[in-house]
């Protein structure tokens, strides 16, 4: 689908990663512990419902910067980290250089995605998502988020 292609392009996000620590040692052992406490398993993408909202999850995927902000991608889902505008350096350096994480958050969601109708007749260059005439905007603008989430390099 256009949009999933439209939301994955990398760059434009100009602050680094917003977390508790900014020590990475710390946020590791942190993620270390909150996996260890979390009831739900990873690497699945029926986690990312609505009714694990407002629950702690597991979930391994590779990271990717978007204009929308850090996204972890799995199989069978998307999902945004919430605050972080973009993975700390050497996470994600390109669509083929991806590192393989495990993430601990819990699970929300909000209409964060900038999404508007295309109008070619319109002056006025537009920046997001765009989407066809008659598009519920909010429907459109939906997206599923990890809050307070934690990250676990995962070696390969």
């Amino acid at each position: 689908m256009n949009v999933m292609i439209l939301t994955l392009l990398p760059g434009c996000a100009p602050a680094v990663s917003k977390s508790d620590s900014d020590d990475e040692g710390s946020q590791l052992a942190s993620v270390d512990t909150a996996i260890a406490s979390t009831e739900l398993s990873p690497a699945s993408s029926s986690l990312v419902t609505q009714d694990n909202i407002g629950k702690q999850i597991t979930l391994e995927g590779r990271c990717v910067d978007s204009m929308s902000g850090a996204l972890l991608m799995g199989e069978g889902f998307s999902i945004y980290l919430d605050g972080i505008d973009r993975w700390p350096d050497g996470y994600y350096l390109g669509d083929d250089e991806r590192t393989k994480v495990i993430v601990t958050g819990i699970l929300s969601e909000d209409h964060g995605l900038h999404v508007f109708v295309q109008d070619d007749n319109d002056p006025v260059i537009k920046h997001g998502i765009p989407v066809p005439k008659g598009t519920d905007l909010k429907k459109a603008s939906h997206r599923y988020i990890l809050l307070n989430a934690k990250w676990k390099l995962v070696e390969e």
